[in-house]
């Protein structure tokens, strides 16, 4: 019962820790992309001043790219708007989740105060769910954890170090 209190009181620290950050890493993302659409966009123009410069860039190419450029702007403005309210909820999410674990703990001790071995019993089946349930949680979160730990290592290289410059990373 005490590994679920103590759980569930680090996943609430956690949480806090993580609202703090969530909002930089996803402007950081739209960012990214803003710019690598800036750069396609100017490949295309140095292709085509390569083939032959007089021609200009194909206008279905030209305009496929300021699509391009209305959608990501389109997304950044959607995230500004509705990124408080998305956050929120999953902070609320997350606190009931995290509650869940410490009302069954604390109604354990109830039980176990009390000497009621129905209460107990039903008690030791809530948290064998429980059980299931975080180490489902552990298997998703460890397989996201990998991929945006990436994500997030290729997004502080190129926000710190300028296209084609050699980096040592001493862990890889």
């Amino acid at each position: 019962f005490l590994f679920t209190l103590v759980g569930s009181l680090v996943g609430m620290a956690g949480n806090s820790l993580l609202n703090d950050g969530l909002q930089g890493t996803v402007d950081t993302f739209v960012y990214e992309l803003s710019v690598t659409v800036e750069t396609v966009e100017s490949v295309f123009a140095q292709i085509v001043a390569l083939d032959d410069g007089s021609s200009g860039m194909d206008p279905s190419m030209q305009e496929s790219i300021s699509e391009i450029k209305c959608a990501v702007a389109s997304m950044q403005s959607a995230i500004n708007d509705s990124a408080p309210q998305v956050f929120e909820l999953r902070a609320l999410a997350v606190l009931v989740v995290c509650l869940i674990p410490m009302a069954v703990t604390s109604l354990g001790l109830v039980a176990a105060w009390c000497n009621s071995k129905c209460l107990s019993c039903c008690i030791a089946l809530m948290m064998s769910w429980l059980m299931i349930l975080v180490w489902i949680s552990f298997g998703l979160h460890g397989y996201l954890g990998m991929i945006f730990g990436d994500l997030c290592l290729e997004m502080d290289l190129s926000l710190h170090y300028p296209a084609g410059s050699s980096v040592v990373i001493p862990f890889l």
